[in-house]
Formats: structure tokens, C-alpha cells, sequence
């Protein structure tokens, strides 16, 4: 409305940051739910908060499409407010992308800063997870990073920060 554009103008709103109270969550749409849970919370440790099937009307018109049914499974990482959500549709079926490349637009990764990344290296290479990069140090930037992929090939990076 005129008196909403208005209102933005001048600034009686103020920013959208100013409303944003915390970063909830990261959804993940996968192929394999029971494959990715193994994943996120067998190999690395999350912690299942809670699962359910979600479909109906309400639900359909939220995430936009006719029909939807979902699986989903929330888990929370130790020590961190924001939670992952995976989320496999059984309805409609979902499209393969092409994998991408850690340059590609769009989200690009989910990051895990750890205590000691070589350790997460070790334990994480020997539960044969694929992994794009072995830990190296960016100088200049003091961070020790790696590049792994989850079972979707979603791109999952664990961070040292320097200390």
C-alpha cells in the first residue's frame, strides 16, 4: 500500500536486519534421508532432534508446490544454535543437479569450525567420506580448511581458526 511504501521510505520500519533475531537453520534437500542421517549424525555426531513427515494443504502452499510430502529430520551440532534440516520430498520428486564445484553461484557450503581439523580428517577419511581437499592453512587468512562431501554431494567444509 502507498502508506506501507512510505513508512520504508523514511525509515519508520527500520532494517530488515533489525528484525532478524538468529540464524535458525540450514534445509537440505537429499535423495537418501536414512544415507544423509547416517552422515550428519553417525559419522559426524549431530544430534537427531526430531523427525516427522510433513504434507497437506498448509505445507503445499508454504514450500509452493501441489501436493508436497516430505520427510524430514532435524539435528543439532553440539554447542551451536542453528540446526540442519534435512529434507526429502517423496512428492513431487525431486531433480538431479549436476554437481558443483566450490566456485558454482549459489550456497556453496555448510561450514563446521572444529578444535582440531586433522583429527576430523582422520576420523572422517576413514568412514570413507569423499573429500576435496586435505586440511591446508590460508595463509594470511590463519585458517586451516578442508572440503568434504555429504552423500548428496553437497559441499561440507571444517574449519581450524587460527588461534
Amino acid at each position: 500500500s502507498f502508506l506501507t511504501f512510505c513508512f520504508l521510505s523514511i525509515g519508520v520500519y527500520g532494517s530488515i536486519a533489525d528484525q532478524i533475531l538468529f540464524l535458525d537453520h540450514f534445509g537440505i534437500v537429499v535423495k537418501d534421508l536414512d544415507a544423509s542421517l547416517n552422515f550428519y549424525s553417525n559419522i559426524l555426531g549431530l544430534t537427531v532432534v526430531k523427525q516427522l513427515t510433513l504434507s497437506g494443504e498448509a505445507f503445499s502452499k508454504g514450500v509452493g508446490l501441489a501436493n508436497a510430502t516430505a520427510n524430514i529430520a532435524e539435528l543439532s551440532p553440539p554447542n551451536v544454535g542453528a540446526h540442519i534440516i534435512l529434507i526429502q520430498y517423496t512428492n513431487p520428486a525431486p531433480h538431479v543437479l549436476p554437481e558443483e564445484k566450490v566456485n558454482d553461484f549459489g550456497y556453496n557450503h555448510i561450514d563446521f569450525d572444529v578444535d582440531d581439523i586433522f583429527k576430523v580428517y582422520a576420523l572422517i577419511t576413514a568412514q570413507g567420506v569423499k573429500c576435496l581437499t586435505p586440511p591446508v592453512l590460508l595463509k594470511g587468512y590463519g585458517n586451516i580448511i578442508n572440503f568434504c562431501r555429504d552423500p548428496d554431494s553437497n559441499i561440507v567444509q571444517f574449519r581450524q581458526k587460527s588461534k
